[in-house]
């Protein structure tokens, strides 16, 4: 997953996806990855577009490759992700998915955890807490706010996601 920054001044598209499972509070999944700059270390569904390819369409992709889910709701976020990538512009995602389901990991990973927010805390460096309990207090704890959802029962919906006082804030793809 990790490339070098690309030369050509141009930023790469990159995404985050914040899987989200509605058990016991709200549970987050986590990934230990086995290769690349972040080798050992946890994280959520992550990787880059592929050519042509735009965010939502590398979400949803990644997802399904790095975990075999499908996400029954998929949520742009309208806030900045904590990034220390250079080269990348990253778009995130906060996907919902069954209470039930079932994880099953590609070859970038070798371990994964459903965590609540507090394990989520403890797991994750102190620097992202304040985005963690942002994401915990506005996807995990209650239902999202609809002008940000993206993708529901298999299609795309709400182009646009509309930001405080209807506010466009960018689009979904």
């Amino acid at each position: 997953m990790t490339a070098p920054p690309p030369t050509d001044r141009r930023l790469r598209e990159g995404v985050i996806v914040n899987v989200v499972r509605p058990r016991d509070g709200g549970q987050l999944l986590y990934m230990r990855r086995v290769l690349g700059r972040y080798r050992d270390e946890w994280w959520p569904v992550a990787g880059k577009a592929d050519p042509g390819e735009t965010p939502l369409q590398a979400a949803l992709r990644e997802l399904h490759e790095e975990t075999a889910l499908q996400a029954l709701r998929l949520y742009r976020l309208d806030r900045p992700i904590p990034n220390s990538d250079p080269g990348y512009r990253l778009h995130g995602f906060v996907a919902l998915v069954d209470a039930q389901a079932q994880v099953r990991l590609n070859e970038e990973h070798d371990a994964h955890r459903w965590l609540d927010i507090a394990q989520t805390l403890e797991l994750m460096p102190s620097s992202i807490h304040p985005f963690l309990n942002d994401l915990a207090r506005r996807f995990v704890w209650c239902e999202p706010d609809q002008r940000l959802l993206c993708w529901q029962a298999g299609r795309e919906v709400n182009a646009v996601a509309a930001g405080p006082a209807g506010q466009a804030i960018g689009p979904c793809r």
